[in-house]
């Protein structure tokens, strides 16, 4: 796995795994819930047997380092499947129950996608007529998907695998608008977790959400924060994605205690008198610049993240409270300082090209700065994969 230059604080020792610290939870926590959905309630025990039942009804047909789509929803299902895939050391690339027949066939291209899980009707055509197999896969709840399949294809000539080691993958429109793949290592995703979990104290007890759109990385993230740290997950209905009230509505009455959110749906309810009867406590916000700040009467943290895919979805945050001192400033907040370990950078998939760089701040000159210090963003060399020549 390639990775970038890493600006910020060291790695918590601690903080190196993804599966094993959920399968820590299975182990000290079996009966606490791990997903809400409504009236359906799963807990550690039931997700952890329901990925091992998976893992036996596909037996040798993913192998560890397999590439497979998931074409579900956020719902127990697409949990389940997301810790089978990780326990079978193949790697999860989520895109969501709508990824598009053009959009897919692209990847498919590049890269050696081994089969698609999702209900029959909303797979591409190709995928469709395909050999089907029956997964034994959660039928409840808001955004489930009844009779989930594996959907198997032999990639497409050339198609490059994913790398060695690689957890998940995420696509990105890239340069030319085309997608890519990115892959990402546990050893990138453990410290971003950790950081997460550290600051915003999610733990058992907690309701974490599971409201961005599969097919966006910081869904990896909403998912893995909830099950490494034994709280439970709470997938959002469709609709409020897009209407900052019915949002507010929706953490009301789901009871959500920790959220990550995409920034035009947030700021509307900054400018907002803030809702005082939520449980909300950490909110953690991004995919947009980011140009108000939260005023006195909101009650949640607010966290502004900046980063790219390439970079395991966050690289810097600057953390907002209602009593900070620059609460009332009209300029729009910085984008933070580094995370701990923060912008290892993933994997290109599907050819050379596949850059990510690296930024910190300089001054005069291109010279690096403090902490607290005025300068600019400044790249500080490529990261490159080049997966045709296998470097």
């Amino acid at each position: 796995m390639t990775r970038s230059v890493l600006y910020g604080p060291a790695v918590d020792p601690d903080g190196t795994e993804v599966l094993g610290r959920y399968e820590e939870w299975v182990r000290r926590t079996p009966d606490a819930p791990a997903v809400l959905d409504g009236p359906h309630s799963w807990t550690y025990r039931e997700i952890d047997a329901a990925a091992d039942a998976l893992i036996r009804a596909w037996g040798s047909r993913v192998r560890p380092g397999d590439l497979v789509g998931v074409c579900l929803d956020r719902s127990a299902a697409l949990v389940v499947t997301a810790v089978a895939l990780a326990r079978a050391g193949a790697v999860y690339l989520p895109l969501g129950p709508r990824p598009g027949e053009r959009r897919l066939a692209a990847v498919g291209e590049d890269v050696g996608v081994s089969c698609l899980i999702g209900a029959p009707e909303v797979l591409p055509a190709a995928h469709r007529a395909a050999e089907h197999l029956a997964l034994p896969l959660p039928g409840s709840g808001v955004n489930a998907a009844a009779g989930a399949v594996a959907a198997f294809l032999p990639p497409a000539p050339g198609a490059h695998p994913a790398p060695e080691g690689a957890l998940y993958a995420v696509l990105t429109s890239g340069s030319t608008g085309r997608p890519k793949a990115v892959a990402v290592a546990e050893a990138a995703l453990a410290p971003l977790l950790a950081w997460y979990r550290r600051e915003t104290g999610v733990g058992p007890g907690e309701r974490q959400s599971l409201l961005i759109g599969v097919a966006f990385d910081p869904h990896v993230l909403e998912l893995w924060a909830g099950l490494t740290s034994g709280a439970a997950l709470v997938p959002a209905p469709d609709a409020v994605r897009w209407d900052p009230a019915a949002l507010v509505d929706w953490w009301r009455a789901a009871e959500v205690t920790v959220a990550v959110t995409a920034t035009p749906m947030t700021e509307p309810l900054l400018d907002a008198p803030w809702p005082q009867d939520l449980a909300l406590r950490q909110l953690v916000v991004g995919g947009d610049r980011m140009r108000r700040r939260p005023g006195p009467d909101v009650t949640a943290v607010v966290h502004n993240a900046y980063g790219p895919a390439e970079a395991t979805v966050i690289t810097t945050v600057h953390t907002m409270r209602a009593a900070d001192a620059d609460a009332h400033q009209d300029a729009p907040p910085p984008i933070g300082v580094p995370l701990p370990g923060g912008g290892r950078a993933g994997d290109g998939l599907g050819g050379p090209g596949r850059t990510a760089r690296r930024g910190r701040r300089t001054a005069h000159r291109g010279r690096p700065v403090g902490a607290g210090v005025p300068g600019r963003r400044a790249d500080t060399g490529p990261v490159r994969h080049d997966a045709r020549r296998g470097r």
